[in-house]
């Protein structure tokens, strides 16, 4: 997945500006996924409406933050159609899913003090069966995180991500038995703490 930085302002005023302004790197993206997920546009109107224009306001970069952010998982349940927070104090949460169903995991991080980076995370892989009496071995896939990098610090950062099953990814003479994903998120402050989400794991069947 791809690393955005966000631009940098001097001025720390006009901070509803500066916000709608950050907020379309994320959403752009958004769009992008969007044109590729089918069933996927009335979730788009609700993840708009909801994160738009609510990147936090700029902030001076403290000498020492001893506070990770706070990181949660957003999403709509693709069964029941409510929304889901997974955040903190909460477990790691297992779904089943369709291979058919498309929607999106938000990540969003929180820190009053300045979150500096956002990165969300997605590796999964399927499990394939022989159909000619050959062994199927398939290994989770290589996932680069989808980051997102402004040049001082925001109060609030949210980045999408598109879950979809690829079913199609078994070697020759196997066929789709099942998959996994595991999406979680991570963020960093000015003083280089991370914080985490819980792990949202998503299995076919």
């Amino acid at each position: 997945m791809a690393d955005f930085t966000l631009p940098g302002h001097r001025a720390l005023g006009h901070s509803r500006r500066r916000s709608s302004l950050l907020s379309l790197t994320p959403l752009l993206l958004l769009l992008i996924l969007i044109g590729g997920c089918q069933g996927c546009r009335s979730q788009s109107e609700k993840l708009t409406t909801e994160f738009f224009a609510t990147f936090g306001d700029a902030v001076e970069c403290p000498t020492s933050d001893v506070t990770p952010p706070a990181v949660k998982l957003v999403f709509e349940h693709p069964a029941s159609g409510q929304q889901v927070t997974l955040g903190s104090g909460h477990a790691d949460l297992t779904i089943p899913i369709r291979t058919t169903d498309r929607f999106f995991v938000v990540a969003v991080a929180e820190d009053p003090e300045g979150v500096s980076k956002l990165s969300i995370f997605g590796p999964s892989a399927p499990t394939c069966k022989s159909v000619d009496g050959i062994g199927c071995q398939v290994g989770p896939g290589l996932t680069v995180p989808s980051s997102l990098t402004p040049t001082g610090a925001l109060t609030r950062l949210w980045l999408p991500y598109q879950v979809a099953v690829n079913g199609a990814s078994c070697p020759a003479g196997c066929e789709f038995a099942s998959w996994r994903q595991s999406i979680s998120a991570t963020a960093v402050n000015c003083s280089g703490l991370e914080g985490s989400s819980p792990t949202l794991i998503l299995t076919v069947p």
